[in-house]
Parts: structure tokens; sequence; C-alpha cells
């Protein structure tokens, strides 16, 4: 049996500007956020980390609404709230 969602969920697919985003669009990465990364490592901190300011695809959306991306071809690995990228247009 498939529980409630907590309140809030799923996110809506909007970035931090209100842009509707799907996945294959195009989004930078401006910082990576505190909840993600409070109780990291130091090397999975500095993994993280060099993707701030990074342009990468949305790779899917999960039942949640977080956007996830897939960095090294291997499938999804960092999620973010989908408010906390920027769409990108298709010159940068």
């Amino acid at each position: 049996m498939n529980k409630p969602m907590p309140p809030g969920f799923p996110l809506k697919p909007c970035d931090a500007d209100g842009n509707d985003i799907v996945p294959g669009d195009k989004v930078k990465i401006e910082v990576i956020p505190n909840w993600l990364i409070h109780d990291l490592s130091e090397e999975e901190l500095t993994n993280l980390k060099r993707y701030e300011g990074e342009i990468l695809p949305i790779c899917e959306f999960d039942p949640y609404g977080y956007a996830w991306f897939d960095v090294d071809g291997t499938g999804p690995f960092i999620c973010l709230r989908p408010e906390e990228v920027r769409l990108v247009s298709e010159e940068e």
C-alpha cells in the first residue's frame, strides 16, 4: 500500500525563477545545498561541491519531485529540489 506524501510533495517542477522544467532541460547548479552535504565526509563534500556552477541536464524527477542528475554517465547521482537550480538558455 502506498503511503501518502508528506505535505508539500510532490515538489512543483519549477526552477528558482519559476520556469517550468522537464527531464532533458539543462540547468545550472548554483550551490550544493546544506541539506545534501551536512553530514558528508570531506571527500564526499569535495566530490559534490565540484558541481557548483555546472550546467547539467535533468535526468529525471523522482515521485517526490526531486530533480536527478547523471554527472558521469552511470545514471542518476545527485538530486536537488527543482527550485535549487536555474534553467539555462540554449546559448549558454
